[in-house]
Protein backbone atom coordinates (compact mmCIF):
# COMPACT_ATOMS: atom_id res chain seq x y z
CA UNK A 1 0.00 0.00 0.00
CA UNK A 2 1.15 3.56 -0.66
CA UNK A 3 0.65 6.55 1.61
CA UNK A 4 -2.91 7.02 0.38
CA UNK A 5 -3.88 3.42 0.96
CA UNK A 6 -3.62 2.70 -2.75
CA UNK A 7 -1.92 -0.57 -3.67
CA UNK A 8 0.83 -0.25 -6.28
CA UNK A 9 1.77 -2.47 -9.20
CA UNK A 10 5.47 -2.82 -8.45
CA UNK A 11 6.57 -4.62 -5.35
CA UNK A 12 9.19 -2.96 -3.18
CA UNK A 13 8.53 0.60 -4.33
CA UNK A 14 7.65 3.55 -2.11
CA UNK A 15 5.24 5.69 -4.08
CA UNK A 16 4.16 9.12 -2.98
CA UNK A 17 0.99 10.99 -2.16
CA UNK A 18 0.71 13.13 -5.28
CA UNK A 19 -2.76 11.73 -5.93
CA UNK A 20 -5.42 11.29 -3.31
CA UNK A 21 -6.72 7.81 -2.70
CA UNK A 22 -9.02 6.09 -5.15
CA UNK A 23 -11.86 6.24 -2.71
CA UNK A 24 -13.06 8.92 -5.16
CA UNK A 25 -12.91 8.57 -8.92
CA UNK A 26 -9.62 9.62 -10.44
CA UNK A 27 -11.28 12.09 -12.81
CA UNK A 28 -12.86 13.91 -9.85
CA UNK A 29 -9.69 14.29 -7.85
CA UNK A 30 -8.19 17.74 -7.39
CA UNK A 31 -4.71 16.57 -8.37
CA UNK A 32 -6.05 15.22 -11.66
CA UNK A 33 -7.48 18.60 -12.55
CA UNK A 34 -4.24 20.35 -11.60
CA UNK A 35 -2.14 18.07 -13.78
CA UNK A 36 -4.72 18.25 -16.58
CA UNK A 37 -4.55 22.03 -16.45
CA UNK A 38 -0.75 21.99 -16.42
CA UNK A 39 -0.72 19.75 -19.50
CA UNK A 40 -3.09 22.14 -21.30
CA UNK A 41 -0.87 25.12 -20.45
CA UNK A 42 2.18 23.27 -21.74
CA UNK A 43 0.42 22.16 -24.92
CA UNK A 44 -1.21 25.47 -25.82
CA UNK A 45 1.77 27.43 -27.27
CA UNK A 46 2.93 24.66 -29.57
CA UNK A 47 -0.65 23.87 -30.59
CA UNK A 48 -1.12 27.49 -31.64
CA UNK A 49 2.17 27.58 -33.55
CA UNK A 50 1.42 24.38 -35.47
CA UNK A 51 -2.17 25.41 -36.14
CA UNK A 52 -0.95 28.67 -37.65
CA UNK A 53 1.62 26.77 -39.71
CA UNK A 54 -0.75 24.13 -41.10
CA UNK A 55 -4.32 25.23 -40.39
CA UNK A 56 -6.60 28.22 -40.90
CA UNK A 57 -7.04 27.45 -44.59
CA UNK A 58 -10.82 27.98 -44.41
CA UNK A 59 -11.45 24.52 -45.72
CA UNK A 60 -14.65 22.51 -45.61
CA UNK A 61 -14.17 21.47 -41.98
CA UNK A 62 -13.08 24.77 -40.48
CA UNK A 63 -9.67 25.67 -39.12
CA UNK A 64 -8.05 22.27 -38.71
CA UNK A 65 -5.67 20.58 -41.08
CA UNK A 66 -7.37 18.27 -43.55
CA UNK A 67 -5.26 15.30 -44.52
CA UNK A 68 -5.87 12.92 -47.39
CA UNK A 69 -8.02 10.71 -45.16
CA UNK A 70 -10.18 13.40 -43.51
CA UNK A 71 -13.02 13.19 -45.99
CA UNK A 72 -13.29 9.40 -45.54
CA UNK A 73 -14.27 9.93 -41.90
CA UNK A 74 -16.67 12.86 -42.31
CA UNK A 75 -18.15 12.51 -45.81
CA UNK A 76 -20.01 9.27 -44.91
CA UNK A 77 -21.73 11.14 -42.07
CA UNK A 78 -22.77 14.02 -44.34
CA UNK A 79 -24.00 11.46 -46.85
CA UNK A 80 -25.98 9.75 -44.11
CA UNK A 81 -27.56 13.03 -43.03
CA UNK A 82 -28.70 13.75 -46.59
CA UNK A 83 -30.35 10.34 -46.83
CA UNK A 84 -27.81 8.75 -49.16
CA UNK A 85 -26.49 6.18 -46.72
CA UNK A 86 -23.04 5.73 -45.18
CA UNK A 87 -20.87 6.39 -48.23
CA UNK A 88 -17.97 5.89 -48.85
CA UNK A 89 -18.22 2.84 -46.64
CA UNK A 90 -14.57 2.30 -45.66
CA UNK A 91 -14.05 3.39 -42.06
CA UNK A 92 -15.37 2.31 -38.71
CA UNK A 93 -17.44 5.25 -37.37
CA UNK A 94 -15.34 6.08 -34.30
CA UNK A 95 -14.36 9.53 -35.57
CA UNK A 96 -17.53 10.03 -37.53
CA UNK A 97 -19.80 9.35 -34.54
CA UNK A 98 -18.56 12.48 -32.76
CA UNK A 99 -18.84 14.44 -35.98
CA UNK A 100 -22.43 13.20 -36.35
CA UNK A 101 -23.31 14.34 -32.85
CA UNK A 102 -21.94 17.80 -33.59
CA UNK A 103 -23.51 18.02 -37.04
CA UNK A 104 -26.93 17.77 -35.42
CA UNK A 105 -26.29 21.21 -33.94
CA UNK A 106 -23.91 22.93 -36.37
CA UNK A 107 -22.40 23.02 -39.86
CA UNK A 108 -19.46 21.12 -41.32
CA UNK A 109 -16.95 23.88 -40.39
CA UNK A 110 -18.50 24.24 -36.94
CA UNK A 111 -18.20 20.51 -36.22
CA UNK A 112 -14.62 20.50 -37.47
CA UNK A 113 -13.62 23.41 -35.22
CA UNK A 114 -15.17 21.78 -32.13
CA UNK A 115 -13.30 18.53 -32.85
CA UNK A 116 -10.11 20.53 -33.44
CA UNK A 117 -10.22 21.95 -29.91
CA UNK A 118 -11.50 18.78 -28.25
CA UNK A 119 -8.42 16.90 -29.47
CA UNK A 120 -5.81 18.80 -27.40
CA UNK A 121 -8.16 18.93 -24.38
CA UNK A 122 -8.54 15.15 -24.33
CA UNK A 123 -4.84 14.71 -25.14
CA UNK A 124 -3.96 16.81 -22.08
CA UNK A 125 -6.16 14.56 -19.94
CA UNK A 126 -4.29 11.58 -21.39
CA UNK A 127 -1.01 13.24 -20.30
CA UNK A 128 -2.35 13.42 -16.73
CA UNK A 129 -3.47 9.78 -16.97
CA UNK A 130 -0.02 8.75 -18.17
CA UNK A 131 1.56 10.52 -15.19
CA UNK A 132 -0.85 8.68 -12.90
CA UNK A 133 0.11 5.38 -14.54
CA UNK A 134 3.72 6.25 -13.74
CA UNK A 135 2.60 6.73 -10.13
CA UNK A 136 0.79 3.38 -10.11
CA UNK A 137 3.92 1.55 -11.23
CA UNK A 138 5.89 3.09 -8.39
CA UNK A 139 7.74 5.99 -9.98
CA UNK A 140 8.58 8.93 -7.72
CA UNK A 141 7.06 12.39 -8.01
CA UNK A 142 9.93 13.77 -10.11
CA UNK A 143 9.61 10.93 -12.63
CA UNK A 144 5.82 11.39 -12.83
CA UNK A 145 6.33 15.08 -13.47
CA UNK A 146 8.89 14.25 -16.14
CA UNK A 147 6.34 11.98 -17.85
CA UNK A 148 3.71 14.75 -17.79
CA UNK A 149 6.03 17.45 -19.13
CA UNK A 150 7.59 15.23 -21.80
CA UNK A 151 4.22 14.02 -23.09
CA UNK A 152 2.59 17.47 -23.04
CA UNK A 153 5.46 19.22 -24.85
CA UNK A 154 6.14 16.55 -27.49
CA UNK A 155 5.92 18.29 -30.89
CA UNK A 156 5.02 15.09 -32.71
CA UNK A 157 2.04 14.50 -30.40
CA UNK A 158 0.77 18.09 -30.48
CA UNK A 159 1.18 18.01 -34.25
CA UNK A 160 -1.57 15.37 -34.45
CA UNK A 161 -3.89 17.57 -32.36
CA UNK A 162 -4.17 20.09 -35.20
CA UNK A 163 -5.01 17.44 -37.82
CA UNK A 164 -8.55 16.27 -38.49
CA UNK A 165 -7.59 12.62 -38.38
CA UNK A 166 -7.90 9.84 -35.81
CA UNK A 167 -4.38 9.79 -34.36
CA UNK A 168 -4.96 12.30 -31.56
CA UNK A 169 -8.20 10.82 -30.24
CA UNK A 170 -6.85 7.29 -30.70
CA UNK A 171 -3.77 8.08 -28.62
CA UNK A 172 -5.95 9.60 -25.88
CA UNK A 173 -8.44 6.72 -25.88
CA UNK A 174 -5.64 4.18 -25.75
CA UNK A 175 -3.91 5.83 -22.79
CA UNK A 176 -7.14 6.45 -20.87
CA UNK A 177 -8.27 2.87 -21.47
CA UNK A 178 -4.98 1.41 -20.26
CA UNK A 179 -5.00 3.81 -17.29
CA UNK A 180 -8.40 2.50 -16.25
CA UNK A 181 -7.12 -1.05 -16.67
CA UNK A 182 -4.27 -0.25 -14.27
CA UNK A 183 -6.79 1.41 -11.93
CA UNK A 184 -8.96 -1.69 -11.88
CA UNK A 185 -6.04 -4.03 -11.25
CA UNK A 186 -4.98 -1.70 -8.43
CA UNK A 187 -8.34 -1.09 -6.75
CA UNK A 188 -10.74 -3.73 -8.05
CA UNK A 189 -13.18 -1.03 -9.16
CA UNK A 190 -15.88 -2.45 -11.45
CA UNK A 191 -16.45 1.00 -12.93
CA UNK A 192 -12.76 1.24 -13.85
CA UNK A 193 -12.97 -2.16 -15.55
CA UNK A 194 -15.99 -1.15 -17.63
CA UNK A 195 -14.61 2.28 -18.57
CA UNK A 196 -11.33 0.66 -19.58
CA UNK A 197 -13.17 -1.52 -22.06
CA UNK A 198 -15.21 1.47 -23.25
CA UNK A 199 -12.15 3.66 -23.98
CA UNK A 200 -10.35 0.82 -25.76
CA UNK A 201 -13.48 0.04 -27.77
CA UNK A 202 -13.50 3.63 -28.98
CA UNK A 203 -9.80 3.28 -29.84
CA UNK A 204 -10.66 0.27 -32.02
CA UNK A 205 -13.44 2.20 -33.76
CA UNK A 206 -10.93 5.00 -34.40
CA UNK A 207 -8.13 2.74 -35.59
CA UNK A 208 -9.07 -0.94 -35.95
CA UNK A 209 -5.48 -2.08 -35.33
CA UNK A 210 -6.09 -1.24 -31.65
CA UNK A 211 -8.01 -4.52 -31.51
CA UNK A 212 -4.56 -5.96 -30.76
CA UNK A 213 -4.48 -3.97 -27.51
CA UNK A 214 -8.05 -4.84 -26.60
CA UNK A 215 -7.36 -8.52 -27.21
CA UNK A 216 -4.16 -8.60 -25.14
CA UNK A 217 -5.80 -6.85 -22.17
CA UNK A 218 -8.77 -9.25 -22.36
CA UNK A 219 -6.33 -12.16 -22.45
CA UNK A 220 -4.55 -10.80 -19.38
CA UNK A 221 -7.76 -11.22 -17.39
CA UNK A 222 -8.35 -14.74 -18.64
CA UNK A 223 -4.80 -15.85 -17.76
CA UNK A 224 -4.68 -14.38 -14.26
CA UNK A 225 -3.48 -16.79 -11.58
CA UNK A 226 -4.65 -14.97 -8.46
CA UNK A 227 -8.39 -15.49 -8.98
CA UNK A 228 -10.76 -18.33 -9.81
CA UNK A 229 -11.80 -19.21 -13.35
CA UNK A 230 -15.36 -17.91 -12.91
CA UNK A 231 -14.15 -14.53 -11.67
CA UNK A 232 -11.62 -14.27 -14.49
CA UNK A 233 -14.27 -14.98 -17.12
CA UNK A 234 -16.67 -12.51 -15.50
CA UNK A 235 -14.05 -9.77 -15.47
CA UNK A 236 -13.04 -10.43 -19.05
CA UNK A 237 -16.66 -10.35 -20.24
CA UNK A 238 -17.34 -7.10 -18.38
CA UNK A 239 -14.22 -5.61 -19.92
CA UNK A 240 -15.11 -6.54 -23.50
CA UNK A 241 -18.87 -5.95 -23.11
CA UNK A 242 -18.75 -2.48 -24.73
CA UNK A 243 -16.88 -3.90 -27.69
CA UNK A 244 -19.19 -6.91 -28.03
CA UNK A 245 -22.28 -4.70 -28.06
CA UNK A 246 -21.03 -1.92 -30.35
CA UNK A 247 -18.97 -4.05 -32.71
CA UNK A 248 -21.72 -6.64 -32.79
CA UNK A 249 -24.11 -3.96 -34.04
CA UNK A 250 -21.53 -2.74 -36.56
CA UNK A 251 -20.83 -6.30 -37.81
CA UNK A 252 -24.56 -7.01 -38.18
CA UNK A 253 -24.95 -3.79 -40.15
CA UNK A 254 -22.07 -4.78 -42.45
CA UNK A 255 -23.60 -8.21 -42.98
CA UNK A 256 -26.89 -6.67 -44.03
CA UNK A 257 -25.27 -4.08 -46.30
CA UNK A 258 -22.39 -6.10 -47.79
CA UNK A 259 -23.48 -9.72 -47.17
CA UNK A 260 -20.04 -10.31 -45.69
CA UNK A 261 -18.51 -10.75 -42.24
CA UNK A 262 -16.64 -7.49 -41.59
CA UNK A 263 -16.18 -7.01 -37.84
CA UNK A 264 -13.80 -4.07 -38.32
CA UNK A 265 -13.15 -1.78 -41.31
CA UNK A 266 -14.73 -2.70 -44.62
CA UNK A 267 -11.55 -2.12 -46.61
CA UNK A 268 -7.89 -1.29 -46.08
CA UNK A 269 -7.75 0.80 -49.25
CA UNK A 270 -9.98 3.17 -51.20
CA UNK A 271 -11.82 1.45 -54.09
CA UNK A 272 -10.30 3.79 -56.69
CA UNK A 273 -6.83 2.96 -55.36
CA UNK A 274 -7.40 -0.78 -55.65
CA UNK A 275 -8.45 -0.25 -59.27
CA UNK A 276 -5.24 1.64 -60.10
CA UNK A 277 -1.89 0.01 -61.01
CA UNK A 278 -0.41 1.63 -57.89
CA UNK A 279 -2.11 -1.09 -55.82
CA UNK A 280 -0.27 -3.82 -57.73
CA UNK A 281 2.97 -1.85 -57.36
CA UNK A 282 2.32 -1.72 -53.61
CA UNK A 283 2.38 -5.52 -53.55
CA UNK A 284 5.85 -5.56 -55.07
CA UNK A 285 7.12 -2.93 -52.64
CA UNK A 286 5.71 -4.94 -49.74
CA UNK A 287 7.41 -8.08 -51.04
CA UNK A 288 10.89 -6.57 -50.56
CA UNK A 289 10.11 -3.97 -47.87
CA UNK A 290 9.89 -0.77 -49.87
CA UNK A 291 8.58 2.56 -48.56
CA UNK A 292 5.14 3.24 -50.06
CA UNK A 293 4.40 6.87 -49.03
CA UNK A 294 4.71 8.70 -52.35
CA UNK A 295 4.66 12.09 -50.60
CA UNK A 296 7.97 11.22 -48.90
CA UNK A 297 10.94 12.41 -51.04
CA UNK A 298 12.96 9.37 -49.88
CA UNK A 299 10.29 6.71 -50.50
CA UNK A 300 11.09 3.79 -52.80
CA UNK A 301 7.81 4.23 -54.66
CA UNK A 302 9.03 7.51 -56.18
CA UNK A 303 11.66 5.57 -58.12
CA UNK A 304 8.68 3.96 -59.85
CA UNK A 305 7.36 7.40 -60.90
CA UNK A 306 4.60 7.63 -58.30
CA UNK A 307 4.72 11.01 -56.57
CA UNK A 308 2.54 13.49 -54.70
CA UNK A 309 1.33 15.54 -57.67
CA UNK A 310 -2.18 15.39 -59.06
CA UNK A 311 -2.91 11.99 -60.64
CA UNK A 312 0.48 10.76 -59.37
CA UNK A 313 2.39 13.28 -61.47
CA UNK A 314 5.50 14.97 -60.10
CA UNK A 315 4.60 17.60 -57.52
CA UNK A 316 6.47 20.21 -55.49
CA UNK A 317 8.84 17.74 -53.78
CA UNK A 318 12.13 16.70 -55.33
CA UNK A 319 13.28 13.08 -55.05
CA UNK A 320 15.95 12.68 -52.39
CA UNK A 321 18.44 10.11 -53.73
CA UNK A 322 15.71 7.53 -54.26
CA UNK A 323 17.16 4.16 -55.14
CA UNK A 324 15.80 0.67 -54.33
CA UNK A 325 18.08 -1.39 -52.07
CA UNK A 326 20.11 -4.16 -53.61
CA UNK A 327 17.72 -6.83 -52.33
CA UNK A 328 14.79 -5.28 -54.25
CA UNK A 329 16.00 -7.22 -57.31
CA UNK A 330 16.21 -10.93 -58.03
CA UNK A 331 17.24 -13.27 -60.82
CA UNK A 332 14.09 -12.56 -62.80
CA UNK A 333 13.20 -9.17 -61.31
CA UNK A 334 16.07 -7.25 -62.83
CA UNK A 335 16.65 -3.51 -62.92
CA UNK A 336 15.50 -3.44 -66.54
CA UNK A 337 12.22 -5.18 -65.74
CA UNK A 338 11.54 -2.83 -62.82
CA UNK A 339 12.39 0.19 -64.96
CA UNK A 340 9.83 -1.05 -67.48
CA UNK A 341 7.26 -1.07 -64.67
CA UNK A 342 8.33 2.45 -63.68
CA UNK A 343 7.84 3.54 -67.29
CA UNK A 344 4.33 2.07 -67.25
CA UNK A 345 3.52 4.02 -64.08
CA UNK A 346 4.77 7.25 -65.67
CA UNK A 347 2.75 6.65 -68.83
CA UNK A 348 -0.39 5.87 -66.80
CA UNK A 349 -0.04 9.01 -64.67
CA UNK A 350 0.12 11.17 -67.80
CA UNK A 351 -3.20 9.92 -69.18
CA UNK A 352 -6.60 11.46 -68.39
CA UNK A 353 -8.47 9.28 -65.91
CA UNK A 354 -11.18 7.22 -67.56
CA UNK A 355 -9.62 7.31 -71.01
CA UNK A 356 -9.19 4.15 -73.04
CA UNK A 357 -5.42 4.62 -73.10
CA UNK A 358 -5.29 4.92 -69.31
CA UNK A 359 -7.31 1.70 -69.01
CA UNK A 360 -4.98 -0.12 -71.39
CA UNK A 361 -1.82 1.03 -69.58
CA UNK A 362 -3.44 0.18 -66.25
CA UNK A 363 -4.02 -3.41 -67.35
CA UNK A 364 -0.47 -3.73 -68.65
CA UNK A 365 1.15 -2.22 -65.55
CA UNK A 366 -0.99 -4.27 -63.17
CA UNK A 367 -0.20 -7.51 -65.00
CA UNK A 368 3.52 -6.66 -65.04
CA UNK A 369 3.56 -5.80 -61.32
CA UNK A 370 1.63 -8.95 -60.39
CA UNK A 371 4.01 -11.10 -62.44
CA UNK A 372 7.11 -9.48 -60.92
CA UNK A 373 5.72 -9.85 -57.41
CA UNK A 374 5.06 -13.57 -57.88
CA UNK A 375 8.54 -14.12 -59.31
CA UNK A 376 10.22 -12.14 -56.56
CA UNK A 377 8.53 -14.21 -53.85
CA UNK A 378 9.78 -17.37 -55.54
CA UNK A 379 13.30 -16.03 -56.13
CA UNK A 380 13.81 -14.37 -52.74
CA UNK A 381 11.70 -16.17 -50.09
CA UNK A 382 13.96 -15.09 -47.20
CA UNK A 383 13.80 -11.46 -48.25
CA UNK A 384 10.04 -11.67 -48.66
CA UNK A 385 9.34 -13.30 -45.30
CA UNK A 386 12.11 -11.83 -43.10
CA UNK A 387 14.20 -9.00 -44.55
CA UNK A 388 11.20 -7.13 -45.95
CA UNK A 389 9.46 -7.04 -42.59
CA UNK A 390 12.58 -5.87 -40.79
CA UNK A 391 13.12 -3.08 -43.31
CA UNK A 392 9.48 -2.00 -43.01
CA UNK A 393 9.91 -1.93 -39.24
CA UNK A 394 12.97 0.30 -39.58
CA UNK A 395 11.15 2.61 -42.00
CA UNK A 396 8.28 2.88 -39.55
CA UNK A 397 10.60 3.65 -36.64
CA UNK A 398 12.40 6.35 -38.65
CA UNK A 399 8.99 7.96 -39.34
CA UNK A 400 8.79 7.27 -43.05
CA UNK A 401 6.14 9.41 -44.72
CA UNK A 402 5.54 11.64 -41.69
CA UNK A 403 4.70 15.21 -42.70
CA UNK A 404 7.33 17.78 -41.56
CA UNK A 405 6.43 19.99 -38.61
CA UNK A 406 7.20 23.06 -40.71
CA UNK A 407 6.88 23.46 -44.46
CA UNK A 408 8.09 26.74 -45.90
CA UNK A 409 5.72 26.60 -48.88
CA UNK A 410 2.75 27.18 -46.54
CA UNK A 411 3.50 30.39 -44.65
CA UNK A 412 7.26 30.55 -44.21
CA UNK A 413 8.93 29.11 -41.15
CA UNK A 414 8.81 31.18 -37.94
CA UNK A 415 12.26 32.10 -36.54
CA UNK A 416 11.97 29.55 -33.71
CA UNK A 417 11.05 26.65 -36.03
CA UNK A 418 14.58 25.13 -35.94
CA UNK A 419 14.41 24.96 -32.12
CA UNK A 420 11.10 23.08 -32.23
CA UNK A 421 12.38 20.73 -34.92
CA UNK A 422 15.56 20.09 -32.95
CA UNK A 423 13.55 19.33 -29.80
CA UNK A 424 11.24 17.03 -31.78
CA UNK A 425 14.18 15.00 -33.07
CA UNK A 426 15.83 14.87 -29.65
CA UNK A 427 12.54 13.86 -28.03
CA UNK A 428 11.78 11.08 -30.51
CA UNK A 429 15.24 9.62 -30.96
CA UNK A 430 15.79 9.50 -27.21
CA UNK A 431 12.39 8.09 -26.38
CA UNK A 432 11.95 5.52 -29.15
CA UNK A 433 15.04 3.33 -28.63
CA UNK A 434 15.01 3.72 -24.84
CA UNK A 435 11.28 2.95 -24.67
CA UNK A 436 11.58 -0.16 -26.82
CA UNK A 437 14.55 -1.27 -24.74
CA UNK A 438 12.62 -0.68 -21.52
CA UNK A 439 9.64 -2.67 -22.83
CA UNK A 440 11.86 -5.54 -24.00
CA UNK A 441 13.71 -5.69 -20.68
CA UNK A 442 10.43 -5.53 -18.77
CA UNK A 443 9.26 -8.61 -20.63
CA UNK A 444 12.43 -10.21 -19.32
CA UNK A 445 11.41 -9.41 -15.71
CA UNK A 446 13.85 -6.53 -15.37
CA UNK A 447 13.83 -5.21 -11.79
CA UNK A 448 10.89 -7.49 -10.89
CA UNK A 449 8.10 -5.74 -12.79
CA UNK A 450 4.46 -6.45 -12.00
CA UNK A 451 2.34 -8.74 -14.15
CA UNK A 452 0.44 -5.70 -15.42
CA UNK A 453 3.63 -3.95 -16.47
CA UNK A 454 4.79 -7.03 -18.36
CA UNK A 455 1.45 -7.19 -20.17
CA UNK A 456 1.80 -3.50 -21.01
CA UNK A 457 5.27 -4.19 -22.38
CA UNK A 458 3.71 -6.90 -24.52
CA UNK A 459 1.19 -4.36 -25.82
CA UNK A 460 4.03 -2.01 -26.80
CA UNK A 461 6.00 -4.71 -28.63
CA UNK A 462 2.92 -6.11 -30.40
CA UNK A 463 1.70 -2.68 -31.51
CA UNK A 464 5.18 -1.84 -32.80
CA UNK A 465 5.29 -4.96 -34.95
CA UNK A 466 1.73 -5.36 -36.23
CA UNK A 467 1.91 -2.84 -39.09
CA UNK A 468 5.24 -3.88 -40.67
CA UNK A 469 4.98 -7.58 -39.84
CA UNK A 470 1.29 -8.30 -40.46
CA UNK A 471 0.01 -5.58 -42.82
CA UNK A 472 3.41 -4.79 -44.41
CA UNK A 473 3.00 -1.01 -44.19
CA UNK A 474 5.45 1.39 -42.64
CA UNK A 475 4.16 4.95 -42.22
CA UNK A 476 5.59 6.70 -39.18
CA UNK A 477 2.17 8.03 -38.12
CA UNK A 478 1.06 4.51 -37.25
CA UNK A 479 3.24 4.70 -34.13
CA UNK A 480 1.63 7.92 -32.84
CA UNK A 481 -0.81 6.23 -30.42
CA UNK A 482 2.05 4.18 -29.01
CA UNK A 483 4.47 7.02 -28.26
CA UNK A 484 3.15 7.88 -24.76
CA UNK A 485 3.61 4.25 -23.72
CA UNK A 486 7.13 4.28 -25.13
CA UNK A 487 7.71 7.40 -23.06
CA UNK A 488 6.55 5.58 -19.93
CA UNK A 489 8.93 2.68 -20.56
CA UNK A 490 11.74 5.07 -21.43
CA UNK A 491 11.31 6.75 -18.05
CA UNK A 492 11.15 3.38 -16.30
CA UNK A 493 14.35 2.35 -18.09
CA UNK A 494 16.06 5.66 -17.14
CA UNK A 495 14.99 5.23 -13.52
CA UNK A 496 16.28 1.67 -13.35
CA UNK A 497 19.56 2.59 -15.04
CA UNK A 498 20.09 5.48 -12.61
CA UNK A 499 19.48 3.10 -9.70
CA UNK A 500 21.89 0.52 -11.07
CA UNK A 501 24.65 3.13 -11.23
CA UNK A 502 24.00 4.45 -7.75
Amino acid sequence: MDLDGVPTLVAGTQPHAIFVGVRTWWILQRQTWLWWGLALVLKAPLFWVLLQEHGFHHSLYGWGVEGGDTFSYFTPIDSLLTGNGYQPDLRMPGYGALYLLLRVFTTEPGAGVVILFLQPVLAALACAALAHMAHLVGLSRKWCLAVLIASATAPILTFTDVWLATESFCMSALILGLHQWFAHRTTGSTIALFTSGSWLTWAVFLRPVCAVVLGLVALSYLLRRDTGLRQRITQMLLFIAPFLVLDGAWTLRNWRVHQAFHPLANSLYYPEFKEAPTYALFNYLQAYGGAQAWWDPQADIRWFNVREGENARPGRLIDDDVEPPWFAFSERCTRDSLQALAADMKAWSEQPRGSEEARRINERATARADRLTAMFKEDRPFVHHVTARLRLLWLQLKRSGFVPLFETHFRGDPPFAPIIEWYDKLWYWTLMPLGLLGAALTLGRWSHPSTELRWLAGVVIAFSLVHPFVFRVCEGRYLIPLLPLLLLFAVIAARNLSRSRA
